[in-house]
């Protein structure tokens, strides 16, 4: 298992910032015997707006500080362009493979790999069994309104 985190650098351009494999997760011991590893967290709320670069805008965000839950299936070879939302998206691969695609290139993600992309313009590339993700979506502000309180 691994953990990538996308997001944008100082110039807007998408781009791998982490990645962390299962040994480096330190984790939570638990009386039951159970581990819990911290993989991401906000430190405000509604989450800082990511870069709004010149990707395609979609229009899935829930409302700034709000989360939506999908299951995303990718048919095999199945491309998505290049686009970004006004989210931390946060999504962990069930089965299959696919791509991330971002400025600094392709970066392969397999089942039980998980990542968080923070605002960042990214596409996706399914690999040649098609993929499945579960994927949760955190609302932000849109970049162009982030100097903004609610």
């Amino acid at each position: 298992m691994r953990l990538l985190i996308a997001g944008s650098g100082a110039n807007g351009r998408s781009r791998l910032l982490t990645t962390a494999s299962e040994g480096d997760l330190a984790g939570l011991l638990h009386p039951s015997g159970s581990v819990a590893a911290m993989l991401f967290e906000t430190t405000e709320s509604p989450p800082p707006a990511g870069s709004a670069g010149c990707a395609l805008a979609l229009d899935l965000s829930p409302a700034p500080g709000c989360a939506r839950w999908f299951r995303v299936t990718f048919p095999a070879c199945a491309a998505s362009p290049v686009h970004r939302t006004d989210t931390i998206d946060l999504g962990t691969i069930v089965s299959g493979s696919i791509d991330i695609v971002l400025d600094d290139g392709s970066h392969r993600l397999e089942a039980g790999d998980s990542i968080a992309i923070r605002g960042a313009p990214h596409g996706w590339n399914a690999g040649p069994n098609g993929c499945t993700m579960s994927v949760v979506m955190l609302g932000t502000l849109s970049p162009d309104r982030a100097g903004e309180q609610s």
